[in-house]
């Protein structure tokens, strides 16, 4: 048996040693944390390899049903996020008191529930530019109701990883696809947006259309309080730990150091990923970051593109990266890849997205 091989296992692999190294060297400054981190991180590596060996021979009655899947998942649980928000925002599952008032679904943080539909609806939507218009038509319910759902939340950061999902959708179907094709995938994607709006004005709350109006006001300290001075203080502890990083996972231990500004809250997490992960891993973890991206993207937008627009499979490894995407952008503003589920369907997605399928399609596009 074949194993699926893809040159992101080497980034990975190095960035899970060094945090060993990190915990056996002394150097966290926290190892409980870094410990948990590590699991974390191995349970991650594991979902992106076992999806890799998964997919990687599939046939394409796998990725049909994989497709039907997500785009069921994110219809229904889009409905249950938007009743549940009309309905008694207060209570988890309208049983559990809550003492955050802006449930979405199974998530407490309107951010982390924008995090995993924009990585849900581009597979979703993908998958229906891939079936006949018929069929596609009904599928695009879910795929609106998902976006809806997404631009009530309110999230900007959602909307700002939403907005980039559809600009790339745009250029790989202007560049990708020929004839008539393209006009129709055009047009179906420009419909489900309008449509997408349409309903969100109807149903938005009265502030939620002004909090997505005011990432054009990202220079005003008032919209995104503390933001800029978190970010500062963490890449402070980046340039203070630059040889070894203060160790996976302490970013909550070592910031309270290097604080800048007084503040009630407990700032468990940067809010931009990327800094927290320079801060916790460090020069060498950098480095390791610099690897994996330029890997990712060259092989999920330059290899064999154009060809994986022939299959339904093809659309939904599209798709995947185009979620992938999504949250990286997203994770500048957030911490979503430090929420386990939404950094575990993360793994899943940059696996569908990076896998070479070895078993011919035995059905084109219908």
């Amino acid at each position: 048996v074949a194993l699926a091989w893809c040159w992101l296992f080497v980034p990975l692999g190095l960035l899970f040693s060094w945090g060993l190294v990190q915990l056996n060297a002394h150097v966290s400054v926290d190892p409980a944390s870094t410990r948990e981190a590590l699991l974390k991180l191995a349970a991650f590596v594991l979902l992106f390899f076992l999806t890799a060996q998964l997919f990687q021979g599939a046939p394409a009655s796998a990725w049909e049903h994989l497709g039907l899947l997500v785009v069921l998942f994110a219809a229904l649980l889009a409905i249950y996020a938007i009743l549940q928000a009309y309905s008694n925002p207060g209570l988890i599952y309208w049983i559990v008191k809550s003492r955050n008032k802006d449930l979405r679904g199974p998530y407490v943080n309107r951010d982390h529930y924008a995090g995993l539909m924009e990585m849900l609806i581009p597979i979703a939507a993908c998958y229906c530019f891939s079936k006949k218009r018929s069929m596609a038509l009904s599928l695009c319910f879910g795929v609106v109701i998902a976006i809806v759902s997404l631009l009530l939340t309110g999230s900007r950061g959602g909307l700002v990883a939403l907005m980039t999902e559809l600009i790339l959708l745009a250029v790989i179907i202007v560049t990708c696809v020929k004839g008539i094709e393209k006009a129709s995938l055009a047009w179906a994607t420009g419909a489900a947006i309008v449509a997408a709006v349409g309903v969100f004005f109807v149903l938005a709350p009265r502030g939620v259309p002004a909090r997505l109006a005011s990432i054009l006001r990202v220079n005003d300290p008032g919209v995104v309080p503390y933001r800029r001075e978190v970010y500062a203080d963490t890449l402070r502890i980046f340039r203070d730990h630059l040889a070894a990083g203060t160790g996976l996972g302490t970013f909550e231990a070592i910031y309270p150091q290097y604080q800048s500004f007084p503040s009630d809250f407990n700032w468990d997490h940067a809010h931009n990923d990327y800094a927290e992960y320079l801060a916790e891993a460090g020069l060498p973890g950098a480095v390791l970051l610099l690897a994996a991206l330029p890997i990712f993207f060259y092989k999920t937008f330059w290899s064999g593109l154009r060809e994986r627009l022939q299959t339904t499979a093809g659309w939904i490894q599209v798709g995947a990266t185009l979620s992938c995407c999504g949250l990286l952008v997203h994770s500048f503003f957030d911490f979503n890849l430090h929420i386990p589920a939404n950094a575990s369907w993360f793994s899943v997605c940059a696996a569908l997205a990076c896998v070479d399928r070895r078993v011919r399609e035995t059905t084109n596009l219908q």
